[in-house]
């Protein structure tokens, strides 16, 4: 929202550097000190600008960390989920229990499987905020 506020006063400094200009041009009295406003004003203006343009990226980057630690810790929690059912000590007393049995954890094996490529992900992520020197 600052970025869109900046953005809406520059049709305003834009006109102000307009009738500056013909000011200075009629060779009034002050276009000395005109011209040496309106210097300053640019490079505030240009400033302002660049700042803005870092705040917004920074802003950008925690997004992108912030995003991470909220998807590593479901990914921990789901993880934590499954090694519950795993730690299961549950013995079959028939051959249908062990047929049941069997499914349920063929069933975990695919979900531990499709998983991993979200994991992967996580750790492709991790690696990408490392190297770009993200300071979390």
């Amino acid at each position: 929202t600052l970025q869109k506020e900046i953005q809406g006063h520059k049709p305003r400094i834009d006109d102000i550097f307009e009738r500056s200009q013909s000011t200075v041009a009629a060779d009034s009295p002050s276009a000395k000190a005109i011209q040496q406003r309106l210097s300053d004003l640019r490079e505030l203006w240009k400033l302002l600008s660049e700042e803005t343009e870092k705040r917004h990226n920074r802003l950008v980057e925690s997004h992108k960390a912030q995003q991470y630690y909220f998807d590593a810790a479901e990914a921990e929690a789901w993880m934590s989920e499954q090694e519950l059912y795993m730690m299961s000590e549950e013995k079959a007393k028939d051959e249908p229990s062990a047929v049941m049995m069997l499914k349920k954890h063929q069933i975990l094996e695919l979900a531990v499987e499709d998983y991993a490529e979200t994991v992967h992900q996580l750790s492709k992520t991790s690696r990408a905020l490392v190297a770009d020197g993200h300071p979390e």
